[in-house]
């Protein structure tokens, strides 16, 4: 990091102005800007005036002492880094100084010029660093403000786009799906099929596949299949198709078992129907392997090909065709079922029972009303109808069951929904912004007193907080290399590694857990090490004050929210960055920024023919 020395102030406070020179002189060929002030009073005044880098103040003043100042300096500037320097070893002083005034090196008098030096150059490093992520935070958000503007008026574009997009879509299904139907209707016309089969044989498919898990897409390509399951038996002659199977001559039934073939040949050029070509092939083949064209058995035969073979024999023995009457769908039942094994799937014609009760709980319904006659020009939104529909040529037209909408028909029970197979999905996806979830803090406690350790797991009982307890430095560093520990708790005085010691290591390894140090035998050397060598957040002495020590772990925890948050913000602005060098290579002075009078970034409008382009990008996907 490049570092101007001159842009960073260090104020020193001390009541001794023998002190203030010599410090002065000393730090003065280090080229920072220095300020003085005697006493507390007058180095707040300071900080109200000016930025300021690094804080050296002594703890013994008259009035305001060095905690005292130190605390409130930490309101006024909190990114000044703080420091403590003083002739007179008092325990409490130092404790206060920690915890109060959040002091980031203690200096003793008198000091070491090389330390004093060192230790200073590092704090205004420290201090240019958070400024430098600050105001990567600004610029980041500056850039985001400008870029949600820009967005959100591309946005409107969009989704005016998109509004025509999902028309011509939806079109697009309506006339796929009505281009269906009308081949079924044509299937029937030419292949002399009784009223309605191809429907449903449909519409029992694709409840038989919902009921067997089938994935949304596979039912489309099922309900598909079925509509033109017999498409390949246009072309065969009048005569044929009037026989019954058992009737056929050896030539006769040699080109009736090849219509699954060629219905798959004549579906086969449009590529959304190649996977239902695949089923109508198929949809005469037995489960033990004696059907035709292929004589395939078992889990070789497609589940949709399975699935529409069942639901084409329900509707062979249930429908009533040209004698009329309800649909007998008991008997169709029992036929089908001695034959489960052999020619049918018998898990699809278990499925099969649930697709035909709903089936016929909708006819019901409609049959349970008073059946009226009335010309066309007489119908009521609302209406349903009593019995099938076709039109003068013998298509197909409307289902009993069907309801009347203002001249139109809108398509009721029995029908499942508004099921359609498309031949090509187009999908616009919103990303949404997810919230990071916060998980159970961890807090880690070192102590060689299993006492100490029971005693604070007791402690935060009642806090939503995971304790984990150890009774050595080492088998500290072994649970903070497996778990994800955001705080740590250590008592100082231990045998082989030290609290200040192992606190130093998780600085050096993890810096970015939050460090506490505890201790019954504490002394201003002890604690000294623990806030130059770890530099902890906390100092605690043993009887601790529960509630003192439980507010304290909580406002650490929430520093290390904090910190995350900066962490994961400086991720991004490096991402962010990285990405931008990249399209700044692809596209040399794309990255170029424009700013006003006011300094405000400003961001070129996209051209009409950027946004035609993406227009016709999007068309292109649904066509």
């Amino acid at each position: 990091m490049n570092i101007t020395n001159e842009d960073y102030t260090i104020l020193l406070v001390d009541d001794e102005e023998n002190i203030l020179r010599s410090l002065k002189r000393q730090l003065a060929e280090l080229e920072y800007g220095i300020e003085m002030a005697p006493s507390g009073t007058q180095g707040l005044a300071v900080l109200d005036a000016r930025e300021i880098a690094v804080i050296i103040s002594d703890q013994r003043m008259p009035g305001m002492n060095g905690t005292e100042f130190l605390y409130m300096a930490k309101e006024k500037q909190p990114d000044a880094i703080r420091m403590l320097l003083t002739a007179y070893s008092d325990l409490k002083d130092t404790v206060d100084a920690i915890n109060y005034g959040e002091i980031n090196k203690y200096l003793s008098k008198p000091w070491d010029e090389g330390i004093l030096k060192r230790t200073v150059v590092e704090a205004v490093e420290r201090y240019a660093l958070i400024k430098e992520n600050k105001r990567l935070s600004q610029e980041l958000s500056a850039w985001n403000t400008q870029l949600e503007q820009r967005v959100q008026e591309q946005t409107r574009d969009i989704q005016r786009n998109n509004q025509e997009l999902q028309v011509l879509h939806e079109n697009l299904e309506k006339n796929f799906h009505n281009s269906l139907k009308a081949f079924s209707g044509l299937i029937e016309l030419c292949a002399r099929q009784k009223s309605n089969h191809a429907n449903m044989v449909a519409e029992l498919s694709v409840r038989m596949a919902e009921a067997l898990g089938v994935a949304e897409q596979e039912i489309a390509t099922v309900r598909a299949g079925a509509l033109l399951h017999d498409i390949g038996k246009i072309g065969i002659s009048e005569a044929v198709l009037k026989k019954n199977s058992g009737g056929f001559t050896f030539d006769e039934r040699k080109e009736y078992e090849q219509h699954p073939v060629r219905g798959q040949a004549a579906v086969d050029p449009i590529d959304c129907l190649r996977d239902a070509g695949v089923l109508i092939r198929h949809h005469h083949e037995w489960f033990n392997g004696a059907g035709y064209p292929d004589g395939i058995g078992g889990a070789e035969i497609p589940l949709g090909a399975r699935i529409i073979a069942v639901a084409d024999a329900i509707d062979g023995h249930a429908n009533p065709g040209p004698r009329g009457g309800l649909y007998d769908f008991a008997g169709a039942m029992m036929a089908i079922g001695r034959h489960g094994g052999i020619k049918y799937d018998a898990s699809v014609i278990l499925a099969a029972g649930s697709a035909v009760a709903a089936i016929e709980k909708s006819f019901c319904c409609v049959m349970d009303t008073q059946e009226n006659q009335c010309p066309p020009g007489d119908l009521l939104p609302g209406m349903r109808l009593s019995r099938y529909v076709r039109t003068g040529t013998g298509l197909f037209f409307m289902s009993a069951g069907d309801r009347t909408d203002r001249g139109k028909h809108q398509h009721a029970a029995p029908h499942a929904g508004n099921r359609s197979f498309t031949p090509k999905s187009f999908c616009m996806h919103n990303k949404k912004i997810m919230e990071r979830a916060m998980k159970t803090k961890c807090i880690l406690v070192v102590d060689d007193d299993p006492n100490v350790l029971r005693a604070m797991v007791r402690l935060f009982l009642d806090e939503d907080y995971s304790v984990i307890t150890a009774d050595s430095a080492h088998a500290a560093q072994a649970v903070i290399e497996k778990e994800p520990v955001q705080l740590v708790i250590s008592d100082a005085m231990m045998p082989g590694m030290s609290g200040h010691e192992l606190l130093a290591w998780v600085r050096k390894k993890h810096p970015q857990i939050i460090r506490t140090l505890f201790t019954g035998k504490a002394d201003v050397k002890t604690v000294m090490k623990a806030v130059n060598e770890g530099e902890i957040y906390r100092f605690f002495t043993k009887p601790w004050d529960p509630d003192e020590l439980k507010l304290s772990i909580k406002l650490g925890l929430e520093k290390y929210d904090l910190e995350e948050e900066r962490r994961l913000l400086l991720r991004t602005v490096q991402i962010q960055r990285n990405e931008l060098t990249r399209i700044e290579q692809e596209y040399p002075g794309i990255g170029a920024v424009k700013r006003d009078f006011s300094d405000a970034i400003l961001i070129d409008e996209m051209s009409k023919g950027e946004i035609e382009e993406i227009k016709n990008w999007c068309k292109s996907q649904v066509g």
